[in-house]
């Protein structure tokens, strides 16, 4: 079985009312390095104005034993968005004062593609006119567990400086042990971060 079936698969227990309450979760439930300074409630769960400008510094979540789905639409053979970042609008997007980087075991990480142009909702993520949504696919990866949001501002953080963060989410999660061939790794410790986002 490969990915996109066992995507599917995944999807139909979701429909059909089987899938774990885990799997049905579009965001990460704590973040693995948080050098705001700012407690992680502030940069978790769904966007609720509850807001961080990164200025310098970084978040980087991990869906522990979830992972995010590159997602396809082969009707019209043209990809999809695969998570969306969330900002606090505080005037026009900063979006470009942030690089967005994702990795499949905390380690090395790759830049994530934007998707420019296009924005698309994740059903219940409750965004409002004070939120800007910028949207994400994987890039080359198929799949991913870890995304970190790296402010590039010379600015301290806090205020609204630099790229405001507000919240992660994704549009497709699915276990890690339904991922083909995917040996099972050890959760994403402070020890195991690499801060180079030369990738």
């Amino acid at each position: 079985m490969g990915l996109q079936d066992a995507a599917a698969t995944v999807r139909d227990q979701r429909q059909s009312g089987h899938e774990t309450r885990e799997a049905q979760a579009n965001g990460p439930t704590q973040p693995a390095s948080n050098t705001t300074g700012f407690a992680d409630s502030v940069v978790l769960s769904l966007p609720d104005c509850s807001f961080v400008g990164l200025g310098s510094a970084h978040v980087t979540f991990d869906f522990g034993d979830m992972v995010i789905v590159s997602r396809h639409d082969p009707l019209n053979d043209r990809d999809l968005t695969d998570f969306n970042l969330y900002e606090w609008n505080s005037g026009p997007g900063k979006v470009n004062s942030a690089i967005v980087l994702v990795s499949q075991e905390g380690v090395n990480f790759f830049e994530a593609t934007p998707r420019v142009g296009l924005t698309q909702r994740i059903p219940g993520d409750n965004v409002t006119s004070v939120t800007h949504v910028h949207g994400r696919k994987l890039g080359a990866l198929q799949w991913d567990c870890c995304v970190r949001i790296q402010g590039t501002a010379s600015l301290p953080q806090g205020g609204t400086n630099g790229f405001d963060f507000d919240a992660l989410g994704a549009f497709e999660l699915m276990p890690a042990s339904a991922v083909p061939n995917m040996s099972m790794r050890a959760p994403l410790n402070a020890d195991r971060l690499s801060l180079d986002t030369s990738a």
